[in-house]
């Protein structure tokens, strides 16, 4: 095997026991909070700072809370590079936990689901490949119970959805990168032979 494989190989092997490991994590400290809490449906939700530390970070012990100010520093690419957004998105903070992941949930639509953005490893220039950095998960909050899972549920896409479609879409756009997370949590959490990003 060349070196260049034993490097993307690697690399994948990475993206997915973090991601995998992440969403176990997200969703072991929102159940925690669900017993402080009660039903989801019932936590008051204001601000994106508030949610974050009322949430989230009593539950993740080590992390440390980014303000929006701070999220707007990074950006997120397609994996062509043609466009991109900046992380807080105008109205999102966020949190890094002690693993050094970057998680950022959004200030919008508060009362209805949190929408999770991950940064997996953090670089020096703050830039991120959608779906190879960059990954999307959600919380529905008005189904009563914790279920964080890719943000493609959002969109009534799933396992049994239009794989070309899947596809195409996790390839060509920033804002698609729940795609990607779908794609890989649809095969056990491993990073399928077909994945249109390279690694």
């Amino acid at each position: 095997m060349t070196m260049p494989a034993l490097i993307s190989g690697h690399n994948k092997s990475v993206v997915e026991t973090r991601l995998k490991r992440i969403d176990s994590v997200l969703n072991s400290a929102l159940k925690l909070a669900e017993k402080d809490y009660a039903e989801p449906q019932n936590w008051e939700a204001v601000s994106s700072p508030q949610v974050i530390k009322t949430f989230f970070m009593p539950y993740l012990p080590g992390s440390k809370f980014i303000s929006e100010a701070n999220l707007k520093y990074y950006t997120i690419y397609t994996s062509d590079g043609s466009s991109s957004f900046l992380l807080n998105g105008g109205y999102s903070s966020g949190f890094q936990m002690k693993t050094g992941e970057i998680i950022k949930v959004n200030g919008a639509g508060l009362d209805k689901e949190f929408q999770i953005g991950i940064i997996l490893k953090p670089n020096k220039n703050n830039k991120y490949i959608s779906g190879k950095d960059y990954f999307v998960l959600y919380m529905d909050r008005t189904k009563g119970v914790v279920d964080v899972k890719p943000w493609a549920a959002h969109w009534n896409v799933s396992c049994n959805s239009d794989r070309n479609t899947v596809l195409s879409q996790c390839k060509s756009s920033s804002g698609h990168s729940a795609l990607c997370t779908l794609l890989i949590e649809c095969n056990g959490w491993k990073i399928p032979d077909d994945y249109p990003i390279r690694f």
